[in-house]
């Protein structure tokens, strides 16, 4: 959005800011376990991050694999460890962990079972949001193209 631009181009801005801002909040809602220490911990664990990333200010790329990496893990926290602490029976893992946080925890990490296609649906949802954030115009400098920064590189080496 600019003063610069046309209303319809802003208001087509201003679509696109809110359709990300919901989509990243409903990425957190979906990565955010539902109950106990858990949701505690994620939640200052997403809050400490994007308020670290807010400082740091990092470029498009080094954003988008921060993304990656911190929205990567809490699904595999979420819908493998959890989930596997979690389940009925008593698999080789489940013992691992519960053996592991037995003292820490007091049963407090069991969440809800869930259907287990919840987990591949995340996967995907996640996929589709990290691609359209990846989608998404960035700035150029003006005048500049990929080719000529690069050229530029060189020749400074």
């Amino acid at each position: 959005m600019s003063p610069s631009r046309l209303l319809l181009a802003n208001l087509n801005g201003v679509i696109v800011l809110l359709s990300l801002w919901f989509a990243a909040a409903q990425t957190f809602a979906l990565l955010i376990p539902d109950s106990g220490i858990p949701r505690l911990a994620f939640n200052l664990y997403f809050l400490l991050l994007v308020v670290n990333t807010a400082a740091a200010a990092p470029d498009r790329r080094r954003l988008l694999r921060s993304l990656a990496v911190t929205f990567g893990t809490a699904f595999v926290l979420k819908f493998v460890v959890l989930e596997q602490l979690s389940a009925p029976g008593s698999g080789w893992l489940k013992r691992v962990l519960q053996a592991m946080l037995e003292g820490i925890t007091l049963g407090a990490l069991t969440q809800a079972v869930v259907h287990p296609a919840m987990g591949y649906v995340a996967l995907v949802s996640l996929g589709l949001f990290l691609v359209g954030v990846f989608l998404l115009p960035h700035r150029q400098l003006p005048g500049a193209s990929g080719l000529a920064v690069r050229d530029e590189r060189v020749r400074e080496i």
